[in-house]
């Protein structure tokens, strides 16, 4: 919860000019008291590509912050886009010659457990996730339902293409598992899928889904406590226990905020709260 120094400077004609300090981070200005660092600044981010400087100062003002994970580094992002261009097919043929398309992952999942309400028109004995070419069909966890208000999921047979002995650990039974922390991933960047025979025709309205992550999503059960830069320190906005996937804080507008997990996990990253959402910094 400190801060790193990355660069240092001396006064000139009232001035003070840092070199070489590059763009696309959150800096503050400090100095050297004799036996630690003082703050003398609010935090400020500086663009990568004008060099434009804007501070980020906590507002008096208050809104409602719905807190998705704790940490997210722009090398991770590949996995949450792996889902992108996968798609729900649903069959009564174990071929899945005849598969009707029942949903198809547009975006970027954003949180632990995406939740997709379906319109059955019919019903499916076979349903299946299968990845984007190219992507090697990397997903966590999948569960299907017959309601959308169900909480239990539909149970059957797990089925998905043939594995290999360099697949283990990593075999389409992990979507279905029930641990989020492991995933299923296709030895071949094209083909691949998981999914389930419910051994009879049955009604499915609901999918959810979590894809492969770097687990620092919210989980149930873990304590979290939520900070904010104020006044030349971090304060405490409440610790919270998880009940879902998702943290419901009111804080104040237009601050930098710091999330820590006390339960499990070491990465964690400031951020931002812009038009609804975390930008990790």
């Amino acid at each position: 919860m400190g801060w790193e120094p990355v660069a240092y400077s001396v006064f000139k004609d009232g001035k003070i000019t840092f070199k070489d300090v590059e763009g696309g981070a959150v800096y503050i200005l400090s100095y050297w008291n004799g036996d630690k660092y003082e703050t003398v600044t609010n935090p400020f981010f500086m663009d990568k590509e004008t060099g434009k400087i804007r501070y980020i100062t906590a507002n008096r003002e208050t809104e409602r912050m719905t807190v998705y994970r704790k940490c997210h580094f722009p090398s991770s992002a590949w996995l949450d886009e792996r889902m992108i261009g996968g798609v729900f097919e649903g069959s009564n043929n174990v071929e899945f010659n005849d598969a009707d398309t029942l949903h198809s992952v547009t975006e970027v999942p954003y949180r632990l457990c995406t939740s997709v309400k379906l319109n059955a028109t019919k019903p499916y004995r076979y349903l299946r996730y299968k990845g984007a070419d190219g992507y090697y069909c990397n997903v966590a966890e999948i569960g299907f339902y017959e309601n959308y208000n169900d909480s239990i999921q539909l149970c059957g047979e797990i089925i998905g293409p043939p594995s290999s002995l360099e697949d283990r650990g990593r075999e389409y039974k992990y979507a279905f598992d029930g641990d989020v922390n492991t995933s299923f991933g296709y030895k071949n960047p094209d083909g691949g899928w998981t999914g389930m025979d419910f051994r009879r025709k049955t009604y499915v309205r609901k999918i959810v889904y979590t894809p492969q992550n770097d687990v620092n999503f919210i989980y149930k059960d873990n304590i979290y406590e939520l900070f904010y830069w104020n006044d030349n320190n971090w304060e405490s906005l409440g610790r919270q226990t998880g009940k879902s996937d998702s943290l419901l804080y009111t804080v104040p507008k237009n601050a930098l905020y710091y999330l820590r997990n006390y339960t499990t996990g070491k990465d964690e990253r400031i951020f931002e709260y812009i038009d609804g959402k975390q930008i990790f910094r």
